[in-house]
């Protein structure tokens, strides 16, 4: 009876055959962007980027022949505690060009999209501002000359003057595999954002909207 409000089914109801055999011509990918939009539009906050190595997943040489481990990327909510994307990637080394399109297939609106100093890329950044979210990018030595220059931006006084405004100065310590993170974390307005930075980490904000 409830199918009947919103199909026409002259010869009865379709039998589970019939289910299997639609459900199983629908395109993974269509379905994909179909889902993933429709539980996008409820989802707002801070999501990460992040690469993942299954555990177990890989094979030694034996018997069965050797596998490598399972590589995906995600994109996780922090604020809801769920997985919005995923992409399998045969290598680590392959997660920037798969974030970058994972990415470009979503609509980041009231998103801010965290990832690690591998993801600082331009084309990266490229789409989130055009999935009209926000970012916030670890900057290490892998970019040498953006690094520099972020570095030098908060010397000569400008981290001294900024400890001393609220909400423009925070440290953390964190416990991380047996040891101890510890990280501070500055912030200053300029044209085009802000420009976070820290003591041992150095971070980048720019406004996508």
């Amino acid at each position: 009876m409830w199918l009947r409000k919103y199909l026409e089914l002259p010869s009865g109801i379709p039998t589970d055959d019939t289910y299997r055999i639609v459900m199983g011509n629908i395109g993974t990918e269509h379905f994909y962007q179909a889902a993933a939009g429709l539980l996008i539009q409820t989802i707002e906050g801070i999501v990460l980027l992040s690469g993942k190595e299954s555990r177990g997943s890989k094979r030694k040489p034996g018997g069965q022949g050797e596998a490598k481990a399972l590589q995906t990327l995600n994109v996780y909510s922090n604020d809801y505690g769920i997985c919005l994307a995923q992409k399998f990637i045969d290598e680590k080394t392959n997660e920037i060009s798969a974030a970058q399109e994972l990415l470009g297939l979503m609509d980041l609106w009231n998103m801010i999209v965290t990832a690690d100093a591998m993801n600082c890329q331009k084309d990266t950044v490229s789409a989130i501002v055009s999935g009209k979210g926000d970012y916030v990018l670890a900057l290490k030595g892998n970019q040498g000359l953006f690094h520099e220059e972020v570095r030098d931006y908060f010397e000569g006084g400008v981290l001294e003057n900024l400890k001393g405004k609220e909400g423009c100065y925070k440290k953390t310590v964190e416990p991380e595999h047996g040891g101890v993170q510890s990280g501070n974390t500055t912030s200053r307005r300029t044209r085009t954002g802000t420009v976070n930075g820290g003591s041992g980490k150095t971070q980048e904000f720019r406004d996508g909207g």
